[in-house]
């Protein structure tokens, strides 16, 4: 669960080998920042839900850059009443991702850290 209380992901056991743990030194850390709040509304036509970075770390805190997940992350958003009464049921809720690695170039490889955002929104349909 985010500090935020809203995302909540589900990491299947078998979305890392027991091999790429322990070259990871024993532990993989999944970092979850949201980097962008919800808003919009009705008048806008789309309702952020918010945005949220996703980073994978071994266990000296080194950026994981060629992990590579066997198993899907599944994420479950939970909307806050304010957002509720802005959506209704059965209403579609997409994710976009976008794949980004936002480290300097001075930086050495195993610093950077190739970061994944997932930004989750309601989009109306014209009436």
């Amino acid at each position: 669960m985010t500090k935020d209380g809203h995302l909540e992901v589900d990491v299947p056991a078998a979305m890392v080998s027991p091999q790429q743990v322990q070259d990871a030194g024993g532990r993989i850390q999944l970092k979850i920042v949201q980097v962008d709040a919800g808003s919009g509304g009705s008048l806008s036509g789309r309702l952020m839900l918010g945005t949220y970075q996703f980073s994978l770390f071994d266990a000296k805190g080194n950026a994981l850059t060629t992990l590579v997940l066997a198993q899907p992350l599944t994420l479950h958003y939970r909307v806050s009443p304010q957002q509720g009464s802005s959506l209704w049921k059965s209403q579609t809720i997409v994710a976009v991702w976008n794949t980004t690695a936002t480290s300097s170039p001075t930086q050495a490889p195993s610093t950077q850290a190739p970061e994944a955002e997932c930004s989750l929104f309601a989009q109306f349909l014209p009436v």
